[in-house]
């Protein structure tokens, strides 16, 4: 049973996205002993598409009102990814 369980312990990839508006949860998994892979579900992550989108939203607002605002609108939206 042990040797079952170690099949697919070290045979993952990590397909997350943090932040950006495709942001979410989502890894890949194959066994070495029958070469099967198996991807779980996609879970977006909230607050990461939410700072995805103000970063773009600071981009605009940046350009309308002048680079020196968009730095900071941007450095904003960073922090609200890592809540």
């Amino acid at each position: 049973m042990s040797g079952d369980a170690t099949a697919f312990s070290r045979n993952y990839r990590d397909l997350s996205r943090q932040q950006g508006t495709d942001a979410g949860f989502q890894f890949e998994f194959s066994c070495r002993r029958c070469h099967d892979t198996w991807r779980s579900p996609f879970e977006p992550y909230t607050s990461g598409r939410a700072a995805g989108w103000l970063q773009r939203g600071s981009g605009l607002a940046g350009r309308l009102l002048g680079s020196g605002n968009s730095y900071s609108l941007s450095r904003a939206a960073d922090g609200l990814a890592g809540a």
